[in-house]
C-alpha cells in the first residue's frame, strides 16, 4: 500500500476507464521526514491533475476519485472532519492538501465530479512489508525480539478489504449532482500502537518480551494522537467499516494461528 496516489477515472457506465497509481517519493519509507522531496511530489502527485481534468472533460468521463490523506489535517482538534479547516505540520501533508485543494479548483472549472478519500492508516494482505505491523509480524514468527519505540501514539487502522468497500461507495457517490466532495475513509476509532502490537502477540501465542517497547525514541514532533470522524461517509456513503477486533483478527489469521 505505503503512499497512495489513487486516482480512478470512469466511463458514464461505471466502468473504470484508467487507473494511475504512483508513490510519491518512493525513496524515502517514511511519509513523515522532514527531507520529503516535496518538489518531487509537486511533479507526481499535482502537475498532471490539469491534463487529467481536460482529458476527462472531453471525453464526458463521469468522474474522477482522488486518494488523499489524514496527514492533511495536520495541528488541529480531534476528531478530524471533513468540513474543518487543516493545518498540515509536514510536508507531505502540505503536499496532499494542495492536491485535494488544486483539485477542486480543477472539478469545478471542468465540471468533472471528483471524490476524494481521504485515508488513514490502511492494514492488511499485500501489505508493504516494510511496515510496522508486517515487520512485527515477521519478527514473531521467527521468534525474534524487535526494538521499538514507546509506542504510545494511536492510529486510526482501517482494513483493506473495508477501504475497498469505500471505494465502492464513492464510485455510486458520482451519481450526486455534487461535483466536488471528501470523506474521510477510517475506523473512526483511535487505538494504540502498542495495544496493536500486544494483540499480535497474543494471537501469535508468543512472549511479550519480544516487543521491546521503549528501546527506540519516539520520532521527534510525533502526532500523539489522530483519529477520524466518519459519520460524514456514513450518512451519505452508507459506508461503515467493521470493528478492528475483528479485521484484525482476519488479517493474522492470514498468517495462521500461533506459529
Amino acid at each position: 500500500m505505503g503512499i497512495w496516489v489513487f486516482i480512478a477515472i470512469l466511463r458514464s457506465k461505471a466502468t473504470i476507464d484508467a487507473i494511475k497509481i504512483g508513490n510519491a517519493c518512493q525513496n524515502e519509507p517514511k511519509q513523515n521526514r522532514r527531507n520529503f522531496d516535496f518538489e518531487r511530489a509537486f511533479i507526481l502527485n499535482i502537475k498532471p491533475l490539469k491534463d487529467i481534468y481536460l482529458a476527462l472533460a472531453k471525453v464526458g468521463s463521469r468522474g474522477l476519485i482522488l486518494t488523499g490523506s489524514d496527514a492533511e489535517y495536520g495541528d488541529i482538534p480531534l476528531p478530524f472532519k471533513e468540513e474543518g479547516y487543516c493545518k498540515p505540520t509536514l510536508p507531505y501533508g502540505l503536499s496532499k492538501l494542495m492536491q485535494s485543494s488544486y483539485a477542486r479548483q480543477l472539478a469545478e472549472h471542468y465540471k468533472v465530479k471528483t471524490r476524494v478519500a481521504r485515508v488513514f492508516i490502511p492494514f492488511g494482505e499485500l501489505d508493504n512489508p516494510n511496515k510496522l505491523l508486517p515487520t512485527v509480524i515477521e519478527r514473531l514468527r521467527s521468534n525474534q525480539s524487535i526494538g521499538l519505540s514507546p509506542c504510545t501514539q494511536s492510529r486510526d487502522f482501517v482494513y483493506v478489504d473495508d477501504l475497498v468497500e469505500g471505494y465502492h461507495s464513492l464510485m455510486r457517490d458520482l451519481d450526486r449532482d455534487t461535483l466536488f466532495d471528501a470523506f474521510n475513509l477510517a475506523s473512526g476509532h483511535p487505538t494504540s500502537l502498542k495495544q496493536l502490537l500486544t494483540e499480535t502477540v497474543w494471537f501469535f501465542n508468543k512472549p511479550i518480551e519480544l516487543l521491546q517497547f521503549g528501546v527506540q525514541p519516539m520520532r521527534e514532533n510525533e502526532n500523539m494522537n489522530s483519529y477520524a470522524d466518519i459519520s460524514k461517509a456514513k450518512i451519505i456513503l452508507n459506508w461503515q467499516p467493521r470493528l478492528l477486533e475483528i479485521t484484525l483478527k482476519q488479517y493474522l489469521s492470514s498468517y495462521g494461528q500461533g506459529i
